[in-house]
């Protein structure tokens, strides 16, 4: 509608007096506080899935319960927020205002994706991830492990007032007395949930404790490994999440511990990938291609034992092997092979 169009564009216009810090118009400040600009981030997902809603209302055939959103306006309204994100995720230098853009790209990313459904049938375009975009979504990953002291050195992952389930990815909240801070059957999000605790009562808040570190690190790293676009989970983000299982073992991917949590992340993204090169040759060649860069990466960083001690480690994460003979074993095979002889080639022009 009118007025969701006029919402969603007032908030980019005050998102992008923060990215800038210069104003775009009479009514807009030269810069906003931290804590409203991850508020205009909420309300552009929530918008964005809002309008999600009617398009796959419309798609489907189904009466929705408001007007029902064109799929063109739609997925271009998701480009423009996006490219928002993206600048805050790149440059930002509020960490946890960072992982809320973070965490709000991947999402409407997710959105687009879900608008573009059977893209590829009707001759139309899947949502795009400029190089840049991938860039700063690196980057950004590179910041919040820099800034977690327990990937150099193993730690408990505590919440002060609640602790991070062995699942990971919701915080059970409780206040002192024991009553759950919410009156749901399931916890908050445990992204949601560490924001709002940081800014609640200071807008400007810059600093980021220890554990509210770990818990950022460990929530960027799955939300790498569950994105479904390739520019993500087969890209330089990627290779950053998986070179994390080369490092020196300080706790059982898994674990309670941030280095386990995160070393899970990388594991089950090790196993995704297996799983998608056993429908498709192509994607093999993809998921090869990705472990050969991050093993790649970490010789040339750390040295040639380093590199190998990854690519061992990566081989032992995708799980039992496929049986012999067998179509996913074909495929993957026929992967690696495309996967060998590209590499190769860019050796051998390097």
């Amino acid at each position: 509608s009118s007025a969701s169009n006029r919402l969603l564009q007032t908030a980019m216009m005050w998102l992008e007096a923060r990215v800038k810090r210069a104003p775009r118009g009479p009514a807009v400040p030269a810069s906003i506080a931290p804590a409203v600009a991850s508020q205009l981030l909420e309300l552009l997902v929530l918008l964005l899935a809002w309008r999600a809603r009617g398009v796959c209302a419309g798609k489907r055939g189904v009466k929705a319960a408001g007007p029902v959103e064109g799929k063109a306006g739609f997925l271009l309204a998701c480009s423009y927020v996006r490219a928002c994100c993206a600048s805050l995720v790149a440059d930002e230098r509020n960490l946890m205002l960072r992982l809320q853009a973070f965490s709000a790209y991947l999402t409407v990313l997710q959105l687009q994706l879900g608008g573009s459904e059977g893209a590829g049938e009707q001759g139309e375009e899947f949502p795009r991830v400029p190089e840049e975009h991938a860039a700063g979504v690196d980057a950004a990953l590179s910041c919040f492990y820099g800034r977690c002291r327990a990937l150099a050195s193993p730690a408990a992952l505590k919440l002060e007032g609640g602790a991070l389930s062995e699942a990971g990815w919701r915080v059970e909240a409780v206040r002192a007395g024991g009553c759950p801070i919410v009156a749901t059957d399931r916890p908050p999000p445990a992204g949601s949930w560490l924001v709002q605790e940081h800014f609640a009562g200071e807008a400007d808040k810059e600093e980021v404790g220890e554990e509210e570190s770990e818990v950022i690190a460990v929530l960027a790293s799955r939300m790498v490994a569950e994105c479904e676009h390739e520019a993500i989970f087969a890209g330089s983000p990627a290779q950053r999440l998986l070179r994390q299982l080369g490092e020196e073992p300080g706790a059982t991917a898994g674990s309670c511990g941030a280095r386990g949590q995160v070393r899970g992340a990388a594991a089950a993204l090790v196993q995704r990938l297996r799983r998608l090169g056993g429908r498709s040759s192509a994607e093999a060649a993809r998921g090869y291609l990705v472990q050969f860069a991050a093993a790649a990466q970490q010789a040339e960083e750390l040295g040639l034992q380093a590199g190998v001690r990854l690519a061992e480690v990566l081989v032992q994460a995708a799980g039992s092997p496929i049986v012999p003979g067998s179509r996913a074993a074909l495929r993957l095979g026929k992967g690696m092979a495309a996967a060998i002889r590209k590499q190769g080639l860019a050796a051998a022009a390097a």
